[in-house]
């Protein structure tokens, strides 16, 4: 899923959600020419706020505050900040990706794959 519709100026977010429930874990791969701050947060939440079944629709309305994974990618140092691996902490996935530097990105890729073993 591309949920990057746009170059990231700083301070700007992307966010992603996606069910969880089918995967033990996360891992994936990330690069930028800009510094960026990935977020992979969880919701355990089985309805929304006016009591409606999570959907599509609804899903970014949770409370995703079980944090399982915060990385500061450098693009200097991608080999050591450009994968991650986490295990999951709820039902829903939350990704969010925020450009902490100091200009627009130019290049910026953010793969994150679930895995049961």
């Amino acid at each position: 899923m591309n949920k990057f519709t746009e170059p990231l100026r700083p301070g700007q977010s992307v966010y992603a959600y996606h069910d969880a429930q089918p995967f033990t874990r996360f891992y994936g791969s990330i690069a930028a020419d800009c510094p960026l701050e990935v977020t992979l947060s969880f919701s355990n939440e089985e309805v929304d706020g006016d009591g409606n079944y999570v959907t599509d629709d609804n899903i970014s309305s949770l409370h995703y505050d079980a944090e399982a994974l915060r990385q500061l990618y450098d693009p200097a140092k991608q080999a050591a900040t450009g994968k991650f691996f986490c295990t999951i902490f709820g039902r829903y996935l939350r990704v969010q990706v925020k450009n902490t530097g100091d200009k627009v990105t130019a290049e910026q890729r953010i793969f994150v794959r679930g895995s049961v073993f």
